[in-house]
């Protein structure tokens, strides 16, 4: 490809990652007149001056010429009439890539002011489309957040932090809980009942989020079936139900933390009881 400047003459080489210029000089060629329109009108339309900086200066070199037009290229004179360029590293670049949100990584957060960490929220298994809402003066986002979204990182300025999370699914009855979080990632099981679900049976069944290793779970009061103490890794026997909701009376013994109780109110079918135990602290 040749292309016409002033009294240089470039034919432009690419090559891999570098291009070749030559430069000739020449007798600029004057351009043909415009054709003039019928009835000696004045031209309308004209086409555009080349700016001064793109032509050759008096005097100017090749190479002059050539970088002072792009800064980006290395020139170096072959002889009077020819000189090459090559890219120079200072070409700038764009990397081809996703932008954050669209089908990529999400964006990355931002980190929290001051002294201040992040609780990051890991759900369990949810039914299809399931809502988070967010309680309480830490959360960062108190708008319904899609689980399979992600929520936001929630600053903890000490050493924890309580929030109340709702769970809201299609089909499904909604489901609130309060959760002490700690900085780093926490673990949110939900369990959320289908609209209008007939239990197997007329009775309850236990499961548990955020239990220490070695804890243990006996029933204290209520329709209790037994007042024995069961590991939270193996199945609690069921609670049976006189009505749509009981009452009980949990308490929890961990290897290295404080006995907790809690009066917990249940419904017919699957049960999640959060379990929230304080570590002895070892002067």
């Amino acid at each position: 490809m040749k292309v016409r400047s002033g009294n240089f003459c470039f034919s432009v080489v690419p090559v891999v990652a570098a291009f070749v210029v030559c430069a000739c000089a020449t007798n600029p060629q004057p351009l043909p007149a415009p054709a003039q329109p019928a009835g000696g009108e004045q031209p309308t339309n004209e086409a555009p001056a080349v700016a001064a900086d793109n032509r050759p200066q008096t005097g100017e070199t090749c190479v002059s010429f050539l970088q002072r037009l792009s800064p980006a290229v290395a020139c170096e004179a072959i002889d009077d009439g020819t000189c090459t360029c090559k890219i120079t590293d200072d070409m700038p670049t764009v990397a081809a890539g996703t932008p954050p949100g669209a089908d990529g990584p999400p964006a990355p957060q931002t980190p929290p002011a001051g002294n201040a960490k992040l609780a990051t929220l890991q759900f369990g298994n949810t039914p299809p489309n399931t809502l988070v809402v967010c309680s309480g003066d830490p959360c960062p986002e108190k708008a319904p957040v899609l689980v399979s979204a992600g929520y936001p990182g929630i600053p903890v300025t000490g050493d924890e932090v309580a929030v109340r999370l709702e769970f809201r699914a299609p089909g499904h009855t909604s489901q609130a809980l309060d959760y002490t979080l700690k900085p780093g990632v926490n673990q949110i099981d939900v369990v959320l009942q289908p609209v209008n679900a007939q239990p197997a049976t007329n009775s309850a069944t236990l499961r548990y989020s955020g239990a220490p290793t070695g804890t243990t779970v006996e029933c204290m009061s209520g329709p209790c079936p037994d007042q024995q103490v069961h590991p939270v890794t193996e199945e609690f026997p069921a609670i049976p139900m006189s009505g749509d909701r009981e009452t009980v009376l949990l308490r929890f013994r961990a290897p290295g933390y404080r006995t907790a109780m809690g009066r917990y109110e249940l419904r017919r079918g699957p049960n999640l009881i959060p379990i929230e135990l304080d570590p002895v602290k070892v002067d």
